[in-house]
């Protein structure tokens, strides 16, 4: 299947609805939370190639006010680095509400838990003072 528009069954208020798309490049997982106050319906998601391909960071920044949380996405490419100065390449920013942060926050620490229980735990390194 190689169309970029799939189609997400609805779940029950509150649920998780867990979908498996293929792909020529294999099988994308996709979880959606439906809110309590969305009716059950069908989704349909799109994406175009160069979107689908993805983004590398290798850096995320945090930024929060009261209205949102502000996350962007870097590159920092070892090659452009000296002793006297960092660089970065910006390559993607996400503004979230609050909700929606507490939410992928969830999701994340959710997942991180699923993969350590099938690959192993996630060892970071000391942290650089």
């Amino acid at each position: 299947m190689t169309d970029a528009a799939r189609s997400v069954p609805g779940a029950a208020a509150g649920a998780t609805a867990h979908v498996a798309a293929s792909s020529d490049e294999g099988y994308h997982h996709v979880e959606a939370e439906v809110l309590p106050s969305m009716p059950e319906r069908q989704m349909q998601v799109a994406a175009d190639n160069e979107a689908r391909r993805g983004t590398y960071a290798n850096l995320a920044l945090i930024s929060h006010r009261k209205e949102e949380f502000i996350v962007d996405f870097l590159f920092v490419d070892p090659q452009t680095q000296t002793a006297k100065s960092d660089q970065a390449l910006l390559v993607s920013r996400v503004i979230l509400n609050p909700g929606h942060m507490k939410r992928l926050y969830q999701a994340i620490g959710e997942n991180i838990q699923r993969y350590e229980k099938n690959y192993g735990q996630i060892i970071l390194p000391a942290k650089l003072e």
